[in-house]
Parts: C-alpha cells; sequence; structure tokens
C-alpha cells in the first residue's frame, strides 16, 4: 500500500522484497529435505508451491493446517497437482514465522 511505500522508501521496499524471497528460500530448502514433501516449482521470488505423494494427500495435510488456524497457506494447482501455496509477502514476517509454518506443514504431513 502506499502508507507501506512512503514509509519504507525504495530501499526499504528492496530490502523488504529481498527479505521475502530469503525467506521463500529458507522455507524451500527446509521441506525439501522431508521425505515425501516436493518443492514443484523454482524458488526465484517469494512463491512456494509445496506437494505431498499425492494430490489426496496434499489436500488432507493442507486441509488440517487450515482447520488448526495457527498459520494459513492456501491452495493451488501447479503443473496439474494441488499444492499448498506460500507467498510471502507481508513486511512484518520473519523466520520465526516461516519455522512455525515449516513445523505445521511437517506435523500435517507425518500425521495424516
Amino acid at each position: 500500500s502506499y502508507a507501506i511505500i512512503k514509509h519504507l522508501g525504495a530501499d526499504g521496499i528492496r530490502e523488504m522484497i529481498k527479505h521475502h524471497c530469503a525467506l521463500a528460500t529458507y522455507l524451500a530448502d527446509r521441506l525439501s529435505k522431508e521425505t515425501g514433501i516436493e518443492i514443484m516449482n523454482d524458488v526465484v521470488l517469494n512463491q512456494v508451491a509445496i506437494a505431498c505423494e499425492t494430490d489426496e494427500k496434499t489436500t488432507k495435510v493442507l486441509d488440517r493446517i487450515q482447520q488448526k488456524a495457527i498459520v494459513y497457506p492456501s491452495h493451488g494447482v501447479w503443473k496439474g497437482r494441488q499444492i499448498i501455496r506460500v507467498s510471502v509477502i507481508n513486511h512484518a514476517t520473519d523466520c520465526r514465522d516461516i519455522d512455525l509454518l515449516i513445523d505445521e506443514i511437517l506435523d500435517a504431513n507425518r500425521t495424516t
């Protein structure tokens, strides 16, 4: 929004975007080490497309995460597969938030 642009300025916006991209890369790197989880996209910006072993499992994992309502990633379709879609966009998002998201995804994947 205009208020964020006015508050941060051009340099601040650049740093925020770099930070969001770094957090998305961190998320993808951590999750890619988990058996049964696949990062579907090349993470070059702030978007991460996450899939489980099957579309059914991906949907169940996302439903479980959203029902708990601790974090709230969205759904999508990428290259014909159901995905858990994460867009790192909030200016206040930090590594602790991403670690919480990772924990919720891993827990749901392991218990669903």
